[in-house]
């Protein structure tokens, strides 16, 4: 295995620490970590498209919507606060996310591409697979890799080491990050989230979106993520596409899925990945 190279400090100072050696019993053997409730308060020039994105989901839900769509009081009437709250709070994130990504070899727009293809899907296997709250899948698909954005020029600065350690040694892009700089695109993503009041579900999904099972309290919105991810077109994967990424062996048996059932949701949906979005 290749030489690790110690983490740049002040990437250290400003990241928490990656708990990968812990096991699930280690993790929720611990005192739960308490967060204080608050309402995510969009700014107003966000306002239009999280009325124009909540409309469109709820009208793609079943549920009658006008021509006009909803107003962000009515949208929290019929999603809830916290829903709202997520689905407001990962839209505020998203500017970062037609970056090109250079460390991660994102070209043009295939890192956007691959987050709204994520937040179709999950939002398509949960309606699927009868999760109760679609639209957090969404919200949380859509930022699952808001992290890669901060860990890109390290990412650029390791590109050689990283590739070597992902065809030498068989490693998802994830475990390589974690082997050169000692924590994942996960962790920086979920910190950040927590930084930006979004709501614990949604944070504990992307810090936990390759490692469902340890999302304690929210495992299958972190399944329904990683499957959504694996299941994402593999010319928008950039980097992660050396080792193209699988389905998490638990998420199946955390979402109670049958791989006959899988191969038919892929067929099923796998063409219909850009729809939900109102302004591509």
């Amino acid at each position: 295995m290749a030489d690790t190279q110690p983490l740049n400090p002040s990437l250290q100072e400003q990241t928490p620490p990656l708990p990968i050696s812990k096991g699930p019993e280690e993790i929720s053997s611990g005192a739960p970590a308490t967060r204080p409730e608050t309402t995510f308060n969009p700014p107003a020039k966000l306002q239009p498209a999280l009325e124009r994105l909540a409309s469109t989901l709820i009208r793609k839900s079943g549920q009658p919507v006008g021509k006009e769509g909803l107003s962000l009081t009515n949208a929290r009437a019929v999603l809830g606060d916290q829903t709202l709250d997520g689905l407001a709070g990962s839209l505020s994130l998203t500017g970062g996310l037609r970056r090109k990504l250079k460390g991660y070899r994102f070209q043009g727009l295939a890192f956007w591409e691959h987050a709204v293809a994520t937040a179709n899907l999950a939002w398509e296997l949960g309606r699927a697979l009868d999760y109760p709250n679609p639209v957090q899948a969404y919200a949380a698909g859509l930022i699952h890799d808001i992290g890669k954005i901060f860990l890109e020029p390290y990412v650029e600065g390791a590109y050689s080491q990283i590739v070597e350690l992902m065809w030498k040694e068989k490693l998802f892009l994830w475990q390589a990050e974690v082997h050169v700089f000692g924590l994942d695109h996960a962790a920086t993503g979920a910190h950040l989230c927590e930084q930006r009041k979004l709501p614990e579900p949604i944070s504990e999904a992307v810090r936990w979106h390759h490692l469902p099972e340890f999302a304690t309290g929210h495992a299958e919105l972190a399944a329904l993520v990683n499957l959504a991810d694996a299941l994402a077109p593999q010319e928008t994967l950039g980097l992660s596409g050396l080792n193209h990424k699988g389905i998490h062996p638990p998420t199946l048996k955390i979402l109670s899925l049958e791989r006959s059932a899988l191969e038919r949701l892929r067929r099923e949906f796998l063409d219909r990945s850009q729809w939900a979005w109102p302004n591509p």
